[in-house]
């Protein structure tokens, strides 16, 4: 292997095995408090943003991604530091208009829980501009 995480999972990847989990033992360790964050990299340097609920984490994300769709998925085997098992998390990013990946938001750790559960969030939160559209073309 590379020594280098990503590249090991994508090498994985493209010859049909699965990828080793993706680890962040040697960034920052979140507080055994914290149930919901976004973690912007696998970057040791990264700051970590905790939210206090599942909703506020939503919102921050809808900031994030302004007007453009979403391409996010389910991360089942996140290690982090100061946890002792892995845990599940949503992998999100940006899509371009030709729904390609365009920009990489993060990864959501979401006390557990999955992807239902984000894009359930995400409904409920939309912002008001967007639900006003949505009323308008109905």
């Amino acid at each position: 292997m590379t020594g280098r995480p990503f590249i090991d999972a994508a090498l994985l990847g493209a010859h049909g095995h699965s990828a080793a989990p993706i680890r962040f033992r040697k960034g920052l360790a979140m507080s055994s408090d914290t149930r919901f964050a976004l973690l912007p990299s696998l970057n040791a340097g990264a700051q970590i943003r905790a939210f206090p609920d599942l909703n506020a984490l939503a919102r921050a994300i809808h900031r994030a991604r302004g007007k453009a769709p979403l391409d996010m998925d389910e991360v089942e085997d996140m290690e982090i530091a100061g946890r002792a098992e892995a845990t599940r998390g949503v992998e999100i990013w940006t899509m371009n208009h030709g729904n390609d990946r365009d920009r990489f938001i993060g990864y959501a750790f979401l006390d557990n829980a999955g992807l239902d559960v984000l894009r359930a969030a995400l409904r409920r939160n939309r912002p008001a501009a967007r639900q006003a559209d949505r009323a308008e073309a109905a």
